[in-house]
């Protein structure tokens, strides 16, 4: 069965378009992750735990990128241990827990991110033309649609 032809409440049906909108760029975004992450060296997962440690608002253990990439302890310590290897990573001692450390970024790592980043604001360029205005409608929209994909994860996932 096409998902077009999976029957939905009217509310839902709805929106459908707007769903299969999200749909598709989620679909374009990961292939575009899957270029962006190849052109700077970097696996999917790489990929993804730069973007969490960068976006994290608090330094980041080992343990909690695991949580965050969905990963085991012991595949994230490896792939942190070919970050520090490879110069991009750091580990720092915990100031409070022995045990623990905080994973951060090296100055080749930042590097790394930042041409991530202006590769990701390039993607947006033709979106430049438009009117202040409408730019602004835009990114209220698309945080709008991040909000509510975000308290989609939480119904599904009420750890999260």
């Amino acid at each position: 069965m096409a998902l077009e032809d999976v029957p939905l409440a009217d509310g839902d049906a709805r929106v459908r378009p707007l769903a299969d909108a999200i749909r598709l760029f989620d679909y374009e975004y990961r292939q575009f992750r899957m270029r962006v992450a190849a052109s700077q060296g970097l696996s999917i997962p790489e990929f993804d735990a730069f973007t969490i440690v960068t976006f994290s608002s608090a330094p980041i253990t080992p343990k909690r990128l695991a949580e965050d990439l969905r990963m085991t302890t012991g595949a994230v310590t490896a792939m942190v241990d070919r970050l520090v290897g490879n110069g991009l990573f750091v580990r720092r001692p915990h100031p409070t827990d022995r045990r623990s450390v905080h994973v951060e970024l090296t100055p080749a790592g930042q590097e790394i991110v930042e041409n991530i980043y202006r590769g990701f604001v390039r993607a947006f360029s033709p979106f430049a033309g438009l009117s202040d205005d409408h730019l602004d409608r835009l990114v209220a929209d698309v945080v709008a649609v991040t909000e509510a994909v975000r308290v989609g994860d939480q119904q599904l996932d009420p750890a999260r």
